[in-house]
């Protein structure tokens, strides 16, 4: 069956429309992404601040006249535990903004191909296209 000019012009036109939604679409997700991985790399600072300021109160207990002591001891160990919490956290906030950036660059480019695509659809034509009045009327098929 051959795929008439008018046929042609017409799925070229829906295509197209197609690319540039897919596109629309793609680029709109890698915003909303970006947005939540910004409120992680957010959370990912603050943990690292408070990490930071565990760690430097950990060494002046250390340091501290009473090291010996089983109140320092004890608060040193609750820091420390602490600690153990923020690194876990920070290493899941990692994974989860790693997994959003890769994704974020995935959705990119397949915003890029669409668009590419949409153009190139613009001069790509079926190559056996005949228009309807080439080919005589259609066989009746009874």
């Amino acid at each position: 069956m051959p795929f008439f000019k008018e046929q042609q012009q017409h799925a070229r036109k829906l295509f197209m429309e197609e690319c540039r939604q897919k596109a629309w679409s793609a680029s709109c997700n890698a915003d909303y992404i970006s947005k939540h991985f910004d409120k992680m790399m957010g959370e990912y600072e603050k943990l690292k601040r408070e990490d930071a300021e565990h760690d430097a109160e950990i060494t002046a207990l250390d340091a501290a006249p009473d090291y010996h002591s089983k109140d320092n001891r004890e608060k040193r160990k609750a820091l420390e535990g602490r600690r153990k919490i923020i690194e876990r956290q920070l290493a899941y906030i990692k994974a989860r903004a790693d997994e959003a950036h890769a994704a974020i660059q995935q959705l990119y480019s397949t915003a890029e191909t669409q668009l590419e695509l949409a153009k190139h659809a613009e001069k790509w034509e079926w190559k056996e296209a005949q228009s309807a009045t080439e080919l005589g009327p259609e066989p009746v098929v009874g």
